[in-house]
């Protein structure tokens, strides 16, 4: 009950109540926030800033949601690939004929990416293999 008085002093001070949100946030308290403003909420239903913060708190907060960090040790070396065959296919000695000289990079360089980037996330979701292999041998094409 650390934040029950300062969130019913703060009833028609919205901004108040968000810095009462925040500190708790900082001061590693929310579930106490959480629980005083609930209570609130239930001494009175019909005001509107309790009820907001109601539906506010019943949401997954962005910082618990299930985050998925970036997979570095795949994300690195399809990256040095990528730039290896980007930069292979941009040499002088690999251009169109009859076309001014035009390097190949100008036309492989989406399939390129973008089949590389199908395998990143096909092998970080470990699933949808053969959907993967299918869709990356339409690219080539």
């Amino acid at each position: 009950m650390r934040y029950l008085q300062a969130i019913r002093a703060a009833r028609d001070n919205p901004q108040q109540v968000e810095e009462l949100y925040r500190a708790a946030q900082a001061g590693d308290a929310p579930a106490e926030f959480r629980a005083d403003m609930l209570a609130c909420y239930q001494e009175s239903p019909q005001d509107v800033l309790y009820a907001a913060w109601y539906w506010r708190l019943q949401s997954p907060a962005p910082e618990q949601a299930e985050r998925h960090p970036p997979h570095w040790a795949l994300a690195i070396p399809l990256s040095l690939l990528t730039g290896l065959v980007l930069w292979l296919l941009a040499s002088e000695g690999l251009a169109f004929a009859g076309s001014g000289s035009m390097p190949y990079v100008m036309l492989l360089w989406s399939p390129v990416v973008g089949i590389v980037v199908l395998a990143y996330l096909t092998f970080t979701a470990r699933t949808g293999y053969q959907r993967a292999a299918q869709a990356g041998a339409g690219d080539a094409r």
